[in-house]
Parts: structure tokens; C-alpha cells; sequence
């Protein structure tokens, strides 16, 4: 999804003097996923189709058969359509999201880096595990580098091959709602149409026991596992506690909000709370009925979705996730009228 003009880039040369702004220039994702259905997962799991879809909004949950850093090439690919070459060329800092790493060792940055052409530059790249709320964690990292002074133009890699971790058998109740998904997004502190304004990131260590791996015994490998009763109930009631004062911070009140990005966790999950906070639901997008629960990728992926269907950039959009860990995070983005 192209965020910015390319004739309109002025490119400056890398430096370490601080920026004051950071701006989200582009975003890709990986088009050339399958999709499983209702009918499909049903059939493995012994859920009626119709049961899934009302249990949690999803219709399909995309799939992907291949190498999870193939997985992450497609995305990365489908941003160097719509973006500058220059800008892509002068990458300087890699940061992949991902709750299914290719490997443990080596981390899944470098290995996406190395396909890259990247690390023969000596391009830095690490992985950052923090599950659904991965893509905030990861703007609010990539961030701060860039305000550092260190860093130009970072990629935000987030890579989701959940359906590694799936078993309908043993783990119904995640089967159901996962799928497949890597995104690309493009930061700088030179321009671009969306400027970060801020984020807010935590974690509730005390509720980690909720979202968990355990040995499936089909065949030991490690499947994902919830508590879905007390995962819904401790993300609205932190989502709807901490938003309004995240937005605080900023004098922004919720009703200024022109798009609210949630995590697409579950589609019942999202309608409690925009009626706890009562939000006009027209101004919060879903890719889940599609794409299922993409974990990390999915806000991203709402909001490349949302963007492209719609053909402008909304003046303030706010992004939301709670996820395993627990972690939680907030960031506000403003349209750059300076781009």
C-alpha cells in the first residue's frame, strides 16, 4: 500500500542527527496466501461452520504452505512495489515481530535480512516476541531508534505462521480462529503520510498463564493453547481502561478519532468494546472475517486493507492490541499535511 508519492521524496543522506518525527511511509503484505474455511476447519475440529462463525465473526483464515521467510519475502516484496527504491535500498535497521520464528538460532531477522541483500551492509536486524501486540511494540521500538539520531529508514517485518502451532484436535478453541500472515512496514524521519505521534506499550506478567504452548500429544510438537473466557474478558477490560487515557496524553478525546485499528482477535471481541467506549462502529475496519486472527500482522494488515478500499488518509487513527504475554499496546497516528 503506497502511503506517499515517490516524486514527492526528497532522500536525505543518512545521518545520526536526532529526528524529531517519525512518519509510516508504506505498508505490504503478502498476497499470495490460501484461505482454509469454516466448512474446512470444521470438518477437523467437529465445530459446525455456522457455531465458528458466530463464536468469533470469522468466515476463512488465510494459509500458507511454504517457508515462513518466504512468508515474509512476499510481503516485503509487494512494499518494493509501491515505494522508493532509494528508500528501500537505504534500509538501516531491520526489526521482524514474530510469535513463530523460522528458528530459534539464528533469529528470523537475519535470515530475512541475508534473502535481503541487506546483510553484507552490516544492516542491524533482530527479532522482538510480544505476540498480538507485536506490531505497536515494534513501532514504538523502531521509533525511538529513529529519534536516536542512529537510524533513518527501519523495516517492521511481522511474520505469523500460526497455523505451525495449530492442532484442531487438541487446540479447537485456537484452530479456529488463526491464520497466516506477514506484513512490511516502512519508517523514516524524512517524510511520509502518517506521523507517529506516540505509543503507549505494557505488560500484565501476572496473566501470561492465559495464552500458552504445550506438547501436543499427537505428535509433541508445541500447539497454542488459551483460556478464550479470560483472554476476552482481560482485553476489553484493558483496552477499555487504558485508551481513553492513552489518548489523554495527546488532548484528544475518542469521538476526534477518525479510524480505530484493533487487533483482530475475535469479532465479538471488538464489538464489546466498541460498545463499552461507544465508537462508531463505521470508523473500526475487519480483516478477520477473511484473514482470521493473523496475531502481529493483523493491524498492519487492517489498515493496509482499510486504506486501499478507501483511497485516503484519515486524519487520526488509533491502533489497539492486547495479547499473549499478556502485553497491550496504544499508538496514535495523524495524517502529515507536510508530505
Amino acid at each position: 500500500m503506497n502511503l506517499h508519492s515517490p516524486k514527492k521524496i526528497k532522500l536525505r543522506p543518512s545521518s545520526h542527527t536526532p529526528a524529531r518525527r517519525v512518519y509510516i511511509r508504506a505498508i505490504g503484505w503478502n498476497r499470495r496466501v490460501s484461505f482454509c474455511s469454516n466448512e474446512d476447519i470444521g470438518e477437523k475440529t467437529g465445530h459446525r461452520p455456522q457455531t465458528i462463525s458466530d463464536l468469533t465473526g470469522i468466515q476463512s483464515r488465510s494459509r500458507w504452505e511454504g517457508d515462513p521467510v518466504d512468508l515474509a519475502m512476499g510481503a516485503i516484496i509487494d512494499l518494493a512495489k509501491n515505494t522508493d527504491q532509494e528508500l528501500i535500498r537505504g534500509i538501516d535497521l531491520i526489526i521482524v515481530s514474530t510469535s513463530t520464528p523460522a528458528l530459534l538460532l539464528p533469529q528470523t531477522a537475519a535470515l530475512i535480512s541475508a534473502e535481503m541483500g541487506a546483510s553484507g551492509r552490516g544492516v542491524p536486524a533482530f527479532d522482538l516476541h510480544a505476540s498480538c501486540s507485536g506490531y505497536i511494540y515494534g513501532l514504538t521500538v523502531a521509533r525511538s531508534m529513529i529519534q536516536s539520531g542512529g537510524h533513518q529508514n527501519v523495516l517492521l517485518v511481522t511474520l505469523e505462521k500460526k497455523s505451525l502451532q495449530l492442532c484442531p484436535i487438541h487446540g479447537a478453541e485456537t484452530a479456529i480462529l488463526f491464520g497466516d500472515m506477514a506484513t512490511a512496514t516502512l519508517l523514516s524521519g524524512v517524510t511520509g503520510a502518517f506521523r507517529i505521534e506516540g505509543s503507549h506499550i505494557g505488560a500484565k506478567g501476572e496473566l501470561a498463564p492465559i495464552i500458552f504452548r504445550e506438547a501436543d500429544s499427537c505428535n509433541g510438537a508445541p500447539i497454542l493453547r488459551m483460556d478464550g473466557g479470560r483472554v476476552y474478558r482481560e482485553a476489553i477490560r484493558t483496552l477499555e481502561r487504558e485508551i481513553p487515557s492513552f489518548l489523554e496524553r495527546f488532548k484528544t478525546e475518542i469521538p476526534e478519532i477518525d479510524l480505530f485499528v484493533f487487533h483482530q482477535a475475535n469479532g465479538r471481541l471488538i464489538d464489546s468494546l466498541a460498545r463499552r467506549l461507544d465508537l462508531d462502529r463505521a470508523k473500526i475496519p475487519v480483516s478477520l472475517t477473511r484473514f482470521g486472527n493473523t496475531s502481529s500482522s493483523s493491524i498492519p494488515l487492517t489498515l493496509a486493507l482499510h486504506l486501499e478500499k478507501k483511497g485516503e488518509i484519515p486524519e487520526k487513527v488509533l491502533l489497539g492490541a492486547f495479547g499473549g504475554g499478556a502485553t497491550f499496546g496504544m499508538a496514535l497516528l495523524t495524517q502529515n499535511h507536510l508530505r
